[in-house]
């Protein structure tokens, strides 16, 4: 075409006598050199498990392989994660250990928990582990999930009640039952017992039981009742001595 500039390729940069070449974005599945060197990079930036690493690797076969090559590569894969379980740098039971201690101060619960590492590939022994040390856990736990939440604050006043809905009669077939049904109230719910249902339907979302829910709400009421005297009484001491 007559007027049109010819694109020229820019030229490539020369390497320097000291650089390095550049990473291969996938595994060939012959070096297992590079595979372990893959692999340990990984490992140095994230904490994972036996499978969540074998996930990764196998990520980085080079999709051109034949099934053949995928199988060895795979086979591979799994004599360098043996090698890294025995050498300790992969260690399933540590990884629950960490991941546990970590969802127990946000308020996870056991069951979120067993959910979590399930989805990573723990299980057996790892998951055995923890049992014992759930079970005393766990009331602190839902203790500590209402407190990040911040859902005492929202503790309605005493005595008080939810305004009536009048329902519609929209949805009545016949004019006999819209004139039965027009007008009609329900009955006001008393709003400290809606905020509590709410509280204990929060709490099971999470995987609390309704024991553990029901005693960590008693004890974080009960816990923000007496605080609130010895904070009015702080505040009394405070005004009589800006008096004085």
């Amino acid at each position: 075409m007559l007027g049109a500039r010819s694109k020229k390729a820019a030229p490539k940069a020369a390497k320097e006598p000291g650089q390095k070449p550049a990473r291969a974005r996938f595994w060939d599945g012959e070096s297992e050199t590079a595979l372990a060197d893959t692999a340990l990079r990984y490992l140095d930036r994230y904490d994972t498990t036996e499978q969540g690493l074998r996930r990764f690797l196998l990520r980085k076969l080079d999709p051109k392989l034949s099934p053949t090559q995928k199988a060895e590569a795979q086979k591979k894969v799994s004599a360098l994660i043996l090698r890294f379980v025995d050498a300790k740098i992969l260690d399933d039971a540590r990884y629950a250990q960490n991941l546990a201690t970590s969802l127990r101060s946000r308020g996870g619960s056991t069951r979120r928990i067993e959910q979590k590492l399930k989805q990573r590939g723990v299980g057996g022994d790892a998951l055995e582990a923890l049992a014992p040390e759930a079970a005393g856990t766990e009331l602190e736990a839902a203790r500590t999930y209402l407190r990040k939440r911040r859902l005492l604050a929202k503790k309605p006043a005493e005595n008080a009640l939810a305004e009536p809905t009048r329902t519609s009669s929209k949805r009545s077939s016949t004019k006999a039952t819209r004139a039965r049904t027009s007008g009609f109230r329900r009955q006001p719910l008393p709003l400290e017992l809606v905020w509590r249902n709410k509280v204990l339907a929060a709490l099971a979302r999470q995987g609390f039981s309704f024991d553990i829910a029901k005693r960590a709400l008693e004890l974080e009421a009960s816990s923000a009742a007496l605080d609130s005297p010895n904070d009015e009484l702080a505040c009394d001491d405070q005004l009589s001595s800006d008096d004085d």
